[in-house]
């Protein structure tokens, strides 16, 4: 076997033991074979293959069939899995188990290209006309449910058999090649089915879908909106920020000026300092002031104390309004009751409210 990577070979049932188990030494000594294929024919018992736990341990495959005959049907229904006790009803119902030589040959080539059969005991059947007889029966649950003489449920004891047929169907409707096909019957694809089975996905209606197009249109239109709507936002802040720092660069440049004319009418400057050169050295100080200005004049109080100047111009013609100044009230209720006392009558009510108003 030096330099051999792969080997196929045909054990007859009654010999796997020891045949199976001198396989699995050669297995372990030889370096480069990866692949090891074992068609252990004439097997009756599909619970268990003697020998077969060696090879599988040294990484080979071991493929147990019944009896091998000529011909068979292309494309017919077979049984592959894992070897051990069956849980109901199978495929051989009827009947030994036998296989095809071709179908059997076939499925060995298939074992060499797949991972799934690698390390692994597996047996194979073809289905007995009684089983064949079932895959087109209903699953017989529900309506289709059988019962006992008591009226208790009697277990469908074909349905893993119904169900292995139509996944093969169904793969083989689907196009799947017989290498595909043997790796998803042992990839679990009987159980995946079952859950399928179990737990069938919810088809979405037309409408279903027509609305959630809808809305993930809608979505997309509500993004591009909150992004323009966020962008003009920082637009506008970006120019608030510049008109601010516009005016407080005005109101420091006002500054700088009022204090260069202060200090050179004070003697304070050299009179060789010109204007700008003095603007540029207090830069720093101007802005600082500027931006004390800048927060007075846009708060809320400043706000508030224009406002009460406002409507103290529009009622100069007034002595007392609603709102008006506490102090200014009651400054001016002290200098009338002074007025009335001082002229004792002598003046009128309006001449007194003139004179208030005109004193203050």
């Amino acid at each position: 076997l030096e330099g051999v990577t792969s080997w196929i070979l045909q054990v007859d049932a009654s010999e796997s033991e020891k045949v199976l188990g001198e396989v699995a030494e050669l297995a372990n000594s030889v370096d480069a074979l990866r692949n090891v294929v074992a068609l252990v024919v004439g097997a009756e018992d599909m619970s268990s293959v003697p020998g077969a736990d060696a090879l599988v341990a040294a990484g080979g495959t071991v493929l147990a069939v019944g009896e091998l005959y000529d011909g068979g049907k292309e494309g017919g229904y077979y049984h592959v899995g894992p070897l051990g006790p069956a849980s109901g009803m199978t495929a051989t119902e009827g009947q030994a188990p036998r296989m095809s030589k071709k179908m059997a040959y076939q499925l060995v080539a298939h074992s060499l290209a797949i991972e799934s059969t690698s390390s692994s005991a597996l047996g194979a059947y073809e289905y007995s006309p009684v089983a064949l007889s079932k895959l087109g029966e209903p699953y017989l649950e529900e309506k289709f449910a059988e019962r006992d003489d008591d009226g208790e449920f009697l277990p469908d004891e074909f349905k893993d058999v119904k169900m292995e047929g139509r996944l093969i169907r169904a793969l083989r409707e689907s196009g799947f090649t017989g290498i595909m096909e043997l790796d998803v019957l042992l990839s679990k694809g009987i159980e995946n089915f079952k859950q399928y089975i179990a737990n069938p996905p919810v088809k979405e209606s037309p409408f279903a879908q027509i609305v959630s197009e809808r809305d993930a249109k809608d979505k997309e239109i509500m993004a591009m909106l909150e992004a323009e709507s966020k962008k003009n936002e920082e637009l506008a802040l970006a120019r608030e920020e510049s008109s601010k720092q516009r005016e407080i660069e005005q109101i420091a440049q006002e500054w700088a000026i009022k204090e260069y004319s202060l200090k050179m009418i004070g003697g304070d400057l050299d009179k060789s300092t010109s204007e700008k050169e003095y603007v540029k050295s207090v830069w720093d100080t101007a802005m600082v002031e500027a931006k004390k200005t800048y927060e007075r004049v846009t708060s809320a109080e400043y706000a508030k104390e224009l406002a009460r100047k406002e409507v103290a111009y529009k009622r100069t013609d007034e002595l007392f309004w609603e709102g008006m100044d506490e102090t200014e009230k009651k400054k001016r209720q002290v200098m009338l009751e002074r007025i009335k006392k001082q002229y004792m009558g002598m003046i009128s009510e309006e001449d007194m409210a003139r004179l208030v108003m005109e004193e203050s």
